[in-house]
C-alpha cells in the first residue's frame, strides 16, 4: 500500500518569502516574476482510477496507476507473434481515392 499525500496550508517560511517578495517588487523585479513564474507552471498528473466497477475503490498511488495503465495497455496492444501481415494493393486504391478527393485539395 502506498502513502497517501496530504498537502497542507502554507507555512510560515512561504508566506515571509511572498511578502518580502511583494515589498520589495519595485526594487527587484526579476525575483517577482520569478515567482509568478514559478507559480503559474502546470504540473500534469494522473488523476486517481477506479479499480472496480463500483468506483467505491480509488488509486492515490503511482504505482498503483502505473499497474492499472500498464495492465490496459498490454491487454489492448499485443505482438502479432511473426504473422505476415497483408499485402495492400495500392495500385488498385489509387483510381478510387482519386474520385473521391475534389478537384480543388488536388490544387
Amino acid at each position: 500500500m502506498c502513502k497517501a499525500v496530504f498537502l497542507g496550508s502554507k507555512s510560515l517560511v512561504d508566506k515571509e518569502r511572498e511578502k518580502n517578495i511583494a515589498i520589495t517588487e519595485k526594487e527587484n523585479p526579476r525575483n517577482f516574476w520569478s515567482y509568478v513564474h514559478s507559480k503559474s507552471k502546470t504540473k500534469a498528473t494522473v488523476s486517481n482510477l477506479h479499480t472496480d466497477n463500483t468506483n467505491l475503490h480509488v488509486t492515490p498511488c503511482h504505482k498503483e496507476k502505473a499497474e492499472i495503465l500498464a495492465e490496459g495497455f498490454t491487454s489492448v496492444f499485443t505482438v502479432e507473434g511473426g504473422k505476415h501481415l497483408p499485402d495492400i494493393q495500392i495500385n488498385k486504391m489509387v483510381p478510387e481515392l482519386m474520385k473521391l478527393l475534389s478537384p480543388r485539395i488536388l490544387l
